[in-house]
């Protein structure tokens, strides 16, 4: 199964999507996920269903074909699928409806089109410097269709499902693996997870066998019981990114400000600081993983900086630079910098680890960079 587009009618009790797996079709289930009913087969037409939109006040269902370069349509109870609109040189991604008028995203020509759900009008390209639309959704305020949520009043302990049944106009649903109370239809049977958040400290849910079940936020990791920040920091040539270490596809960009070209970066985990070397503008910069302002602490006398690393004993950044074959330190915010290795003029630094060992004294002056308790490795092409 490959479901792609949802989409609910609250009115009427529903929720509709298409699923584009071998076996195509459009399904139809009530907003509790109860009673799944097939509306439309559509493996013989060899189809590829994308968009879904309703047309509530119709009871009509409608879906936009990616292989087909259709728009079809049929009824809340299935029964006869009609084709609405041909969509030739097309590849119909996302649908939506408003005021009479198909809406639709188009990724062959990346563009949303415009026509009247009855033809009357000529197509209309609304807008087409967007590329690849992945969504649309029309708005319009208010939406209304004149009908009453018998949910406003939340009869319910937990959800609360419109049917549009006169006779029994809502329905009560529960969390996940937590049944009704078999005394009180609306009402849930006590969870685990209601008294302390389960002696969970982010997420709380519960097992088939009604036992706990803790998990942690995106880019935190459960340790011993306790969520612990864990993310990978990861580099591409304008942005830094942060991605989540668990296999799942939870990342997101930071909000640093990078002005070049980012080749190597390094992180503060105590007070929550990137380096990175920039090797369009050759320089060093820092910036809090948080914020969207960097500083440059090293502008001079850099050709092409490369490998950094930071060592969070001594507060001190190293670099690699090729151009000027040596391995630079700086103090965090860029007050001194010195040079630490020079290498031959054949030899091109690049990547650098440190190893600072704690055991160590230094001689040096608080105000200098300490120098003498750093172990370092670092990669290049030629011998010292």
């Amino acid at each position: 199964e490959s479901p792609r587009s949802v989409k609910v009618d609250p009115i009427n009790g529903f929720v509709f999507w298409s699923d584009r797996s071998n076996n195509a079709i459009i399904i139809r289930s009530k907003l509790s996920g109860d009673q799944l009913t097939v509306i439309a087969n559509l493996t013989e037409q060899g189809s590829q269903p994308n968009g879904v939109a309703l047309d509530i006040a119709n009871k009509m269902v409608y879906w936009i074909d990616g292989y087909t370069d259709q728009i079809m349509g049929t009824e809340y109870e299935g029964g006869t699928m009609r084709t609405i609109l041909y969509l030739p040189d097309s590849q119909g991604f996302s649908l939506s409806i408003l005021d009479g008028y198909f809406y639709w995203s188009d990724w062959q020509q990346k563009r949303i089109g415009k026509i009247a759900m009855d033809s009357s009008t000529s197509f209309e390209t609304v807008v087409s410097t967007f590329g690849m639309i992945m969504d649309i959704v029309t708005y319009k305020d208010p939406f209304t269709l004149g009908t009453t949520n018998a949910c406003s009043k939340n009869p319910c302990s937990h959800f609360c499902y419109n049917t549009g049944n006169i006779d029994k106009p809502f329905t009560c649903g529960c969390p996940e693996n937590v049944n009704i109370d078999p005394n009180n239809p609306n009402s849930c049977e006590s969870s685990p997870c209601e008294t302390n958040n389960g002696g969970c400290e982010h997420i709380c849910t519960v097992s088939a066998d009604n036992q706990v079940q803790c998990a942690c936020n995106d880019f935190y990791e459960l340790y011993n019981g306790n969520c612990e920040e864990s993310y990978l920091l990861l580099a591409t040539k304008h942005r830094i990114w942060k991605v989540s270490v668990l296999g799942d596809t939870a990342h997101e960009q930071t909000p640093v400000s990078v002005r070049g070209k980012v080749v190597a970066l390094d992180y503060d985990s105590r007070n929550g600081r990137i380096f990175w070397t920039d090797t369009l503008v050759d320089a060093i910069f820092t910036s809090y993983i948080s914020s969207n302002v960097s500083t440059a602490i090293v502008e001079q006398g850099l050709q092409t900086p490369d490998g950094i690393a930071y060592d969070w004993v001594t507060d001190t950044v190293y670099w690699t630079d090729m151009g000027t074959k040596m391995i630079g330190a700086t103090t965090s915010d860029g007050s001194y910098y010195r040079t630490v290795v020079r290498f031959q003029e054949t030899d091109k630094p690049r990547a650098l680890v440190l190893d600072p060992k704690k055991e160590k004294s230094t001689d040096c002056d608080s105000a200098l960079i300490p120098l003498l308790n750093v172990m370092f490795f670092f990669s290049f092409n030629s011998h010292l």
